[in-house]
């Protein structure tokens, strides 16, 4: 996917936000990986998970707490559905429709937003797009409510990482 042109909370590629998984595969063909259909098989991953316990438990023995106190935190809000095509990621709710589309700054030359043609990642361009971005609390990320992005920030530099255009709502005020 060479050419991408986002909409602010209406489209990717004229593609609309909340256009079923079926349909942008329809439109863009096999993603190169997809986050669930590509993830290890689920024996794969218990087998993991039970030699982790095991660790975390003796570890907990260590430290002098009880190791059957130790109980796994529900991730479930974190399980996301992505279709990656090259240097984009779409992301589906679970009902598989295309709530935000991510932009990979290490791996795009240009792309185009709302009819501006942007051909690098400067953190200032994007923060004046609107005077709403807030910078959320670990500092490696700033949030626009009124356009749904995010701007993605990991080593708490100006260096962007990527870019998230969400759907209406995306990002919900707390």
């Amino acid at each position: 996917m060479d050419n991408v042109f986002i909409e602010f909370t209406k489209s990717v590629n004229g593609i609309p936000f909340f256009t079923k998984k079926a349909e942008v595969r329809k439109i863009l063909g096999k993603p190169d990986t997809n986050s669930i259909e590509d993830s290890p098989p689920e024996s794969e991953v218990n087998r993991a998970m039970e030699l982790m316990e095991v660790a975390i438990k003796e570890a907990y023995k260590k430290m002098g707490k009880d190791p059957s106190s130790f109980r796994w935190p529900d991730i479930s809000e974190y399980e996301s559905d992505w279709d990656t095509y090259g240097h984009v990621q779409f992301e589906y709710d679970k009902q598989e429709k295309l709530i935000a589309v991510i932009i990979l700054a290490e791996r795009t030359g240009s792309f185009n937003l709302n009819g501006k043609e942007y051909n690098s990642f400067k953190l200032e361009d994007f923060l004046a797009l609107s005077d709403d971005f807030i910078k959320e609390e670990e500092g490696a990320a700033y949030v626009s409510h009124s356009l749904q992005i995010g701007i993605w920030c990991p080593n708490m530099d100006k260096k962007i990482e990527s870019i998230l255009f969400g759907c209406p709502g995306y990002y919900r005020k707390e």
